[in-house]
């Protein structure tokens, strides 16, 4: 059992908490979006949802230069107080490429964000949303559920690499 937070390091911004507690689908157990925090507020964010929801990893897309140079420079920040975050919750920060992501949601590295929208929401349960759940927040979702899958498939793949009763 897992719970893996993923955020959006757009802004405005998203951030979900999916969990495989439950057998089936991947459940949303947190999601929300921000757009005018500052970077204390964000990391504090992290934090305390970090700890209130006993998360065990968080993912975010790997900052870069979408076209842009004030993109690359904000989400890298962004970037740094997330890993701070995670330091002081003692959980691992992975990333990953956002052509990685829709791949592995859509199977489509060049995915609309509508098609990862409309993969997510076949992907993930959600019940009762408190609030509207934007593009932002779905992205988020796509990170977390890509980070869920591979830590499930690393943890099963180290499991059966394990020795069994001595042997090697």
């Amino acid at each position: 059992m897992m719970r893996t937070m993923g955020v959006d390091l757009g802004n405005p911004g998203g951030l979900v908490i999916l969990s495989d507690d439950a057998p089936g689908k991947p459940h949303m157990i947190c999601a929300g979006s921000w757009a005018r925090t500052t970077g204390l507020q964000l990391q504090r964010l992290i934090v305390a949802l970090g700890r209130d929801h006993h998360v065990d990893l968080v993912a975010t897309e790997r900052p870069g230069q979408w076209g842009r140079r004030t993109i690359g420079m904000s989400q890298r920040g962004k970037q740094e107080l997330v890993r701070a975050a995670c330091e002081a919750l003692q959980v691992p920060l992975v990333d990953y490429q956002p052509k990685e992501i829709k791949k592995a949601v859509t199977g489509r590295g060049g995915a609309s964000k509508l098609a990862v929208e409309r993969c997510m929401r076949f992907a993930v349960e959600v019940d009762n949303p408190r609030e509207p759940i934007t593009e932002h927040i779905w992205d988020a979702a796509a990170v977390a559920l890509v980070a869920l899958n591979r830590e499930r498939t690393r943890r099963k793949l180290t499991a059966a690499l394990k020795p069994r009763n001595g042997n090697p």
